[in-house]
């Protein structure tokens, strides 16, 4: 950016990609940090969300969860196995985190969303996280990490942001 200029213009100055994802989560309201999850790695973590559900499944029963819109959603998978709360504490994305809460922040919730062909799921419809809050802030007071151990596509179904709505209400 050009060196001179006059009147009040603030400028943000970032020196590394945290700083670069955190500045992009402030303006978009969203970045992508790429290979948080190694690609060799996937097949294991499909398989542990797959073997969650399934006794969460057993557990509450098929037609309990349909009837609350919980089919296909596995709350919080770190009960089930702690490499999941490794997931969560990342340092991929703490340190982005970090920028943007400070160093003192809770882990609300974890779950995983099984996607399956030719189902729409619940968590599809449009909605803000925190959901329920028809206000904005200037200062973030949450922050979400959708980490996608599958590709987007048509079969898969997948997540869509809409940029700069954490700026309106």
């Amino acid at each position: 950016m050009k060196d001179s200029f006059y009147g009040h213009i603030q400028q943000t100055a970032v020196s590394n990609r945290v700083e670069e994802h955190a500045e992009e989560i402030r303006v978009k309201g969203f970045t992508v940090i790429p290979n948080v999850i190694e690609e060799k790695d996937l097949d294991g973590w499909r398989e542990k969300i797959d073997r969650i559900y399934a006794v969460q499944e057993q557990d509450y029963g098929y037609e309990a969860l349909k009837s609350i819109q919980e089919l296909d959603v596995c709350r919080a998978p770190m009960l089930y196995d702690f490499s999941f709360s490794r997931l969560a504490s990342s340092p991929a994305i703490t340190s982005v985190v970090k920028l943007l809460l400070g160093d003192w922040f809770i882990l609300n919730l974890q779950n995983s969303i099984i996607n399956r062909s030719n189902l729409v799921h619940h968590q599809s419809s449009w909605h803000r996280d925190l959901p329920y809050q028809n206000w904005v802030i200037s200062k973030p007071i949450a922050i979400n990490a959708l980490i996608a151990v599958d590709a987007f596509s048509a079969v898969t179904g997948g997540t869509q942001v809409v940029p700069f709505t954490h700026k309106q209400e």
